[in-house]
């Protein structure tokens, strides 16, 4: 019983130890900010006849990053979904949750800190799109929001 006692006790302990206070503001961050679907946006006419794209509405800046990599070598797509992405900065700009992307080595840790204070900084919130390696798509689409992001900040100042 005493053994039993003592298992459960450490099994406790590493439960209330592994729980991470900032993993959560990360995650909430990225649910509703960079997940967040704009139901107003209309769907990519672009992407009707793509077997993989069609049924993805491209609501949300999440969905813009992650599938422009389908279409590397597709500029017509590309560039819809590049005009949909920065479309979706400025709605998230209205909304008081201006994004800027990041990415290189760290940037996921560099978000972190930065999103710490979320009263800094004009309340821009980071978020990483890739950490180590990134595309030239995924440049893109970075350059592309980050420009609409500031542009929209320096227009209100």
């Amino acid at each position: 019983m005493k053994k039993n006692f003592i298992i459960l006790l450490l099994l406790l302990g590493i439960q209330g130890f592994c729980q991470n206070e900032t993993d959560s503001l990360d995650d909430q961050i990225y649910v509703e900010t960079f997940g967040k679907c704009f139901s107003q946006v209309k769907p990519l006419l672009e992407v009707k006849n793509r077997d993989k794209l069609n049924k993805i509405p491209f609501c949300s800046l999440y969905q813009c990053v992650r599938y422009i990599q389908y279409v590397e070598y597709e500029e017509k797509i590309q560039n819809a979904i590049l005009k949909r992405a920065v479309e979706i900065a400025g709605l998230l700009y209205k909304n008081e949750t201006p994004i800027y992307l990041i990415s290189g080595m760290n940037s996921s840790d560099k978000a972190l800190i930065k999103n710490a204070n979320l009263n800094d900084d004009n309340k821009l919130m980071y978020i990483s799109v890739a950490e180590c390696i990134s595309s030239s798509t995924l440049d893109r689409i970075q350059e592309a929001v980050n420009n609409e992001t500031t542009r929209l900040i320096k227009s209100k100042k």
